[in-house]
């Protein structure tokens, strides 16, 4: 036993004396044994008093062991000669210990270590050596007196142990010992190939070697992906809690990929050790853990970030066939931009080679195996290679650093040493490492490998704790892959692995032990079919009593075979770990996954709480119990029903794996139910009848459950055999119900089932045969329910129903007074069965006339599919709903009949023939095959020929002229007014001020849903649906406009220009409300001149369509002359386009003398030449005439506005009429190619986009899918914002405007703009003076607070709030009195009001806020308002005063030209072109002045001044030469 004990499993360095007592190595081997005995020699002499007993480990003093108790003398004995030795004892010198002369480190069970110099340890183990001889002697003595046989025997035994340890420990020599990974060894920096067993939202769980499991958290996966976590934490931190939760595998905020869109199960990666227990600290991650292995993980902590993994590889390994980690860093237009982890080193990898690895494409952050194909010179770049099939196979030949190897690296190893436990290798010539048993790809150490043998490995894992540093290699077949452990050794991998194929909680009968570890456990073999499976058991696992070694001659000896059960399985090993515990063969279930829902099973109460019942169920397997649950009727008091540790029975209603949550029901009639239950969307079957538990009861409909979490509705229809109206009667929360399935939505996974089909009766299908469809029988009444008489049929008893308005119109009396006449026990004769519900056991009954129990016999045999638009039926009046009624014209078919479609005269509408239950004759109006939907009709003009409507059906909207007087009903009372139902599909529109003829300030109380109106229609549009109604009496109906459908291709019409973009120019059509979309290719025949000279704002044109789609409304037009039939062309229209200068910007008294050159070529001297002799029809002169449009403020400085969005409520964003602009700006973006566009979105001429759908939404689930697309559109918004409008729902239409703020992006700066300026106009129509402040004021803070003011001053001129413009005008140039654009808008708002003083006061302000290079600007455009809007001789005044300060600037003389043609005086712009030409000019300049004069002559002149022209011209040309 002594033996036993003293030694360890690596040396012996610590023996029996070093664990028992202080060394002393000096004093002991200079005296003489005489002088002072040593404790062996004094053991020997004298025995002690009492056996040495090692299992204490107590440390030994003066020949006895520690725990006998000296007396006072022999202990001051002792201390006096320790005084003496110690005083002779020569001091030593310290000995400072190192990595270089410390000891290697042993494994020993408590740990702990020496301090002790090498020549001071090697004398400790002679010394121990020699006293475990001692008392080896010492006990054998000892023994042969001791009586008891069982002492002795184990004694026997123990000897046995040690000696086999101490021969175990016997390695051959410069061998070493195979090591297996522990906790221990998992020190921070080592480096470990892991593979991943489950990818979670916030974790990595992966396989370790030697059956251990580590996390990896998302933070440790690579600093890219960390950098987006912040990124995304910052984007959604002010978003809606409800928003920011996603399903699991989708991307969390700004495109973000979850965990399992760049890791797989079975996917191989190198890590890094960043923090490991060695005792379990249970930490949490991410909620509760249920998983077994999620709860072992948290030992250990990994990271996969390059810079770390990789850190330690030297550059000159870093060669054609290195593998290693990299990370996404970037995404390139051809590629990826790879980071290695190493200092100045990045790697390209293209598109085309990333498709090796995966086909979608890689995201940022993503890891990624590499293998260097090449380095550059530098060493600044490498390029690599991602396939599989070149990282797993690419063999490492050399590496002269040992920190250049890293985990997964493949490697041809030298095998130095065959032992019992595994292989010693070598590698590159110098670098050791082993292979443990469970690393052999199955084959025997000792007989099936020899020192000298050549093997392929891959690096496992590193050993910082050896000196010199070791590594573990494997050489099993799916290591050497990468790939999944298969089912046997030595065979090709299977589809179904391991793990699948002995999933977790299997039992296994036949477990065959062959290798024993006595202090690890043991490895089985598992035969399954012809192949081998290898299995482990650990020590822990092999019995319910504690061991602390395995016993050879045990029960689990080699060859033994045992039933066992698999617990888990090592994924990277590839082992079946299995459990011999009795404890564990037991259990019905070892995890929640294995739980069966439907099972019944035992348990033992743990705990009641005031929320739940916690009930032991199997091993660590809890259920919990709700109070609903407690029993099938309510209990009051559950603590005094259920006592702690009481059994009780129960069924499993329910289990969640991943919440490791058990709900068990205690509720009899489920648990003793024998009806199929529905535990899942596959059970649920149509027709099926099964047990549910009530758990909420709605105003129209019920809500029960079903086993494992399955949820069905039953509709108030389907409730009960009557109409209830009030469910909860009948209906308590927590009540066993039987309900038959009736409808199943695979898509949704929703249910919908029927209480009223499942009532058990006591008739049975044999009861009901006794009675045919057609029989005419007698009964009896034996009950009276609210829609229906139950009788009793004579003589069989059949149970039979018949409806109260049945037997009302058999007698010709009314239901409620038919109702007062009956009672219970009452005889009715001539009932003939038209019907049968075998499974229900009842009939349905009439009364004679046969024919209407035929038609009702015919109608129960009517389907869905059966049914076709126009056909007569016979129906029962079932149920009122707001739009209309219901008619049930067989058990399978029921439809609605819309409030306009139940009488041709819509004033008789309530009446006993529509009551509920009254039999009807109805038509087919339409059919929704998609939802099983039906509308029918009761009109009798639709039912008979010849029957002339009092209220004709509305159909279409080709059925609606402007006034004509219509009736309908109140759909919908909205803050705007009202909407009115005139058809099944035609809704009108009536504003409150259409609805009285004098003024009412309390109006909607005086509507209700459903109110008959009568009114006459002032508008139908066509293209967008809508009609307008008014209720007044003298309404005026509106004056019809020209749709698009009275457009055709090739037709020329008249127009405005609204606005002019760099793609093309907006044309408002004459007599419409559309516009069409010139492009600049379509707009001049002139291609040496900008397209945009020839038109601008304002401008009255001639057009011509050259295509029309009535699909998306959009009209495309032509100004090109070629494109207009020959004599149509108007080469008359003027059109022209603002000079370039306006946007110029020069310092004041610097002429521009840089074109005054004298360098022209020959070539303008020509032009000039044919200029002057040319005939009229030779040269054609384009209009450089400078334009200001005046319609608005908005328009001098082309201020982006919001484009007007259409709503079915005819809410339009800028005040003024929807004319699809949006939709024809990206058609035109679309045909521009060749250059970038700024596209006019939904609020402003901006980058919006919009969506690329085949239609627009039309309900929330459309909106909701789109902007899932497309979160940072401002189209999307705007427009879900106006669906909101038209709906009158103001407060939600702000709502989404602000989640539309939240949502969008914060680099679309744009597109948030859009949403603010639809806010600020949805504030101005439907706020408050208070509210739109504080809006503009948020407005202005989170955007350019100067286009958000003028985007304001836009609004108010809009709607006309001119003082509110004029006071926010005053604060523009106030807060921005150095920008120019500022003060002429302002100016302009002035003149449009004939307000001259103001504006002219303006001048003279702006002059002293404006820097000095802005005044010509400034003056320019108060010159050119002037002319326009005011005072056309202070224009002149103005430009004169510029012009004799710039007297060389030829745009702003063109300017000034372009005033005075408008004003139509030709004598002064023949004066201004003599002035210009007086200056000294360039031929270029000279070419424009004249060319310019040339064409004011031929429009505005006469032929002497053509002549004129000419002339000069000429003269000009000559004085060049």
């Amino acid at each position: 036993m002594a033996a036993f004990a003293g030694k360890t499993r690596t040396t012996s360095a610590h023996g029996p004396a070093s664990a028992k007592k202080a060394f002393k190595a000096a004093p002991s081997s200079s005296k003489p044994s005489s002088a002072k005995p040593t404790p062996s020699s004094a053991s020997a002499s004298a025995p002690p008093k009492k056996p040495y007993v090692k299992s204490s480990g107590a440390p030994v003093v003066a020949g006895k062991p520690a725990f006998e108790k000296e007396s006072k003398q022999e202990y001051e004995a002792r201390k006096k000669r320790k005084a003496e030795e110690d005083a002779r004892e020569p001091e030593k010198p310290k000995v400072t210990n190192s990595l270089l002369n410390a000891p290697e480190e042993i494994d020993f069970p408590r740990g702990g270590g020496t301090g002790l110099t090498q020549v001071e340890v090697y004398e400790a183990q002679l010394e121990g050596q020699k006293e475990a001889m001692e008392e080896d002697t010492e006990r054998e003595i000892q023994t042969e007196v001791v009586q008891d046989k069982s002492k002795a025997k184990r004694r026997k035994l123990e000897r046995e142990a040690g000696g086999a340890i101490k021969e175990k420990n016997l390695l051959p020599k410069d061998a070493f010992r195979v090591e297996h990974l522990n906790y221990k060894r998992l020190v921070p920096g080592t480096k470990v190939l892991a593979q991943v067993i489950l990818v979670r939202p916030l974790e990595l769980i992966v396989s370790l070697p030697n059956q251990l499991l580590a996390h990896i958290p998302i933070t440790n996966i690579s600093t890219e992906y960390t950098a987006r976590l912040e990124a995304a934490g910052e984007d959604s931190s002010s978003e809606d809690e409800d928003e920011s939760d996603s399903e699991e595998g989708e991307t969390k905020t700004g495109g973000l990929p979850a965990l399992n869109k760049m890791f797989q199960e079975g996917q191989w990666v190198s890590a890094i050790v960043m923090d490991s227990k060695t005792n379990d600290s249970k930490a949490k991650l991410g909620g509760r853990e249920g998983d077994e292995n999620v709860r072992a993980s948290r030992r250990v902590e990994l990271s996969l970030e390059p810079e770390k993994v990789n850190e330690g590889i030297a550059r000159g390994d870093l060669k054609a066939g290195f593998t290693l980690t990299s990370a996404v860093k970037s995404v390139e237009d051809h590629g990826y931009i790879l980071s290695l982890g190493l200092p100045s080193l990045t790697s390209f990898l293209p598109f085309k080679e990333a498709k090796k690895l995966q086909p979608t494409r890689l995201e940022v952050g993503q890891i990624v195996a590499c293998r260097i194909k090449d380095v550059s010179e530098n060493g600044r770049t490498c390029n690599v290679t991602v396939g599989k099939a070149d990282v797993t196979g690419s063999l490492l030949s050399t590496a002269a650093s040992i920190t250049s190897i890293l985990p997964s690296t493949l490697v041809t190893a030298l095998v130095t040493a065959t032992l019992s436990s595994g292989l010693n290798v070598k590698f590159f010539g110098y670098f050791d490492g082993t292979v443990d048993l469970f690393h052999l790809n199955g084959l025997d150490p000792e007989k099936d490998f020899k020192v000298g043998q050549k093997v392929k490995a891959r690096v496992l894992w590193d050993s910082l704790a050896t000196t010199p540093k070791k590594f573990s290699l494997s050489l099993n077949r799916h290591v050497l892959t990468l790939g999944v452990k298969g089912e046997a050794f030595g065979e090709d991998e299977e589809e179904e692995t391991l793990g699948q194929r002995f999933p977790v909680g299997r039992t296994l009968e036949d477990v065959k032990v062959v290798r024993m570890d006595d202090e690890w456990g043991l490895t089985c073999e598992v035969v399954e079919g012809e192949a081998k499976v290898a299995a482990f058991v650990h020590i822990s696992r092999i019995t319910d009593d504690h061991l602390a070694s395995v016993p050879k001659a045990g029960p689990w000896k080699v060859g033994s075979v045992h039933r066992a059960r698999v617990i888990g399985y090592s994924a990277l090993d590839g082992l079946v770990q299995l459990s011999l515990q009795p404890s564990v063969l037991e259990q019905s279930f070892l995890r929640v996954s294995d739980v069966k829902v439907g099972e019944v099973i035992k348990g033992t109460i743990k705990r009641l709480t005031d929320s739940a019942l916690f009930v032991s169920i199997s091993g660590n397997v809890d259920g919990v119990v709700w109070p609903m649950h407690y029993a099938d009727i309510k209990l009051k008091n559950p603590e005094k029903k259920f006592k702690v540790g009481a059994s009780i029975k129960a069924r499993i209603y329910s289990a969640d794996p991943i919440k490791n949550r058990v709900v068990l029901t205690l509720k009899k009639q489920l648990i003793a139910s024998e009806l199929p239950i529905v535990a899942s969307l596959a059970d649920a079957k149509v027709g099926l009848i099964t047990h549910g538990t009530v758990t909420k009861v709605l105003d129209k409909s019920v809500l029960v459950d079903f086993f494992g979490g399955m949820r069905a509705l039953i509709p108030a229809a389907e409730a009960a055999e009557g109409f209830t109206a009030d469910l909860s009667r009948v209906f308590t929360v927590g009540k066993v119900i039987p309900v038959r399935i009736i409808a199943v939505d695979s898509t949704t996974g929703k249910l919908v089932a029927s209480a009223r089909q499942a009532h058990e009766t006591q008739a049975s299908a044999e009861e009901t045969t006794d009675v045919a469809i057609g029989d005419v029988l007698s009964g009896e009444i034996s009950a009276l329910h609210e829609t229906n008489l139950v009788l009793s049929l004579r003589p069989s008893g059949v149970k039979a129903l018949m409806a109260y308005a049945t037997l009302a119109r058999h007698r010709k009396t009314t239901v409620e007074l038919l109702r007062a006449e009956l009672e219970k026990g009452q005889s009715l004769d001539d009932l003939v069965v038209v019907s049968k519900n075998a499974e229900k056991g009842f009939v349905i009954v009439g009364l004679v006339p046969s024919k209407a129990a035929k038609a009702k016999s015919a109608s129960e045999n009517v389907t869905f599919a059966s049914l076709k638009v126009g056909q007569q039926l016979d129906g029962r009046v079932c149920g009122k709903v707001p739009t209309g009624l219901l008619v049930e014209v067989s058990r399978a078919v029921r439809g609605r009949v819309p409030r306009t479609e139940i009488s041709d005269d819509f004033g008789t509408l309530e009446t006993p023939a529509t009551a509920v239950g009254a039999q009807v004759r109805c038509i087919v109006l339409s059919l929704d095959p998609e939802h099983n939907r039906a509308d029918f009709s009761l009109r009798p003009s639709r039912l008979e020929d010849g029957v002339k409507p009092k209220d004709p059906a509305v159909e279409s909207l080709e059925d609606l002229k402007p006034g004509q007087t219509v009736r309908g009903f109140v759909k919908n009372v909205a803050g705007a007014g009202l909407f009115v139902s005139l058809g099944s599909e035609i809704t009108a529109r009536v504003l409150i001020k259409e609805l009285f003829d004098e003024f009412v300030k309390d109006w909607k109380p005086r509507f209700v849903v459903g109110q008959l109106v009568e009114g006459k229609i002032l508008s139908v549009n066509k293209v967008s649906s809508q009609v307008e109604m008014s209720l007044r009496k003298n309404a005026v109906a509106k004056a019809t406009t020209v749709e698009i459908g009275d457009l055709a291709k090739g037709q020329i019409v008249t127009g405005v220009v609204r606005r002019v973009e760099t793609y093309g120019a907006f044309i408002r059509i004459d007599g419409s409300n559309m516009s069409g979309l010139c492009h600049k290719s379509k707009v001049t025949d002139d291609e040496g001149t900008a397209w945009t000279e020839f038109v601008h704002e304002g401008d009255k044109v001639k057009a011509i369509i050259t295509e029309i789609n009535t699909e998306t409304n959009k009209i495309s037009l032509g100004l090109k002359s070629s494109l207009f039939p020959e004599g149509d062309s108007d080469d008359d229209e003027e059109s022209g386009s603002e000079d370039g200068s306006e946007d110029e910007e020069m310092d004041d008294g610097e002429d521009d003398d840089s074109e005054d050159d004298e360098q022209d070529d020959g070539e303008d001297d020509d032009d000039m030449e044919a200029l002057a002799n040319a005939s009229d029809s030779d040269v054609e002169f384009e209009d450089r005439e400078v334009e200001i449009p005046v319609a608005s403020t908005s328009k001098l400085a082309s201020v982006a506005k919001t484009a007007p969005l259409a709503a079915s409520a005819g809410f339009n964003w800028d005040g003024a009429e929807s004319e699809g602009e949006d939709e024809e700006a990206a058609e035109a973006s679309d045909e521009e190619e060749e250059e970038t566009l700024t596209v006019p979105g939904a609020a402003s001429t901006s980058t919006s986009t919009t969506p690329s759908t085949p239609g627009a939404p039309t309900s929330i689930a459309d909106f909701e899918r789109l902007l899932l697309g497309s979160p940072n559109s401002s189209y999307l918004w705007i427009q879900y914002i106006a669906y909101f409008v038209a709906l009158s729902q103001v407060d939600k239409a702000r709502e989404i405007g602000r989640r539309a703020l939240k949502q969008i992006n914060f680099r679309e700066e744009q597109e948030k703009l859009n949403v603010w300026v639809a806010l600020l106009n949805l504030e101005n129509t439907y706020g408050n003076e208070t509210t739109l402040e504080e809006l503009f004021k948020e407005a202005a803070q989170s955007n350019d607070a100067k286009t958000i003011h003028l985007r304001m001053i836009d609004i108010y001129e809009r709607c006309g709030k001119f003082e509110a413009e004029e006071e926010l005008f005053q604060k523009l140039v106030k807060k921005f009195g150095q920008s120019s654009k500022a003060w002429t808008l302002f100016a302009q708002f002035y003149l449009t009001r004939g307000r001259t003083a103001e504006a002219s006061a303006l001048l003279s302000r702006s002059l002293k806020s404006l820097e000095k290079r802005k005044h010509v600007k400034t003056i320019s455009k108060f010159a050119q308002l002037e002319f326009k809007l005011g005072d056309a001789e202070r224009g002149r005044t103005l430009f004169e005063g510029i012009m004799d300060s710039y007297p060389k600037r030829l745009d702003l003389w063109f300017v000034y030209v372009d005033m005075e043609i408008k004003q139509g005086d030709a004598n002064r712009v023949r004066q201004l072109f003599n002035r210009i030409l007086a200056n000294r000019l360039s031929s270029k300049k000279g070419k424009s002045v004249f060319k310019k004069w040339l064409s004011f002559e031929k429009e505005a002149g006469d032929e002497a001044g053509v002549e004129a022209c000419k002339t000069r011209a000429l003269a000009f040309v000559e004085s060049l030469a």
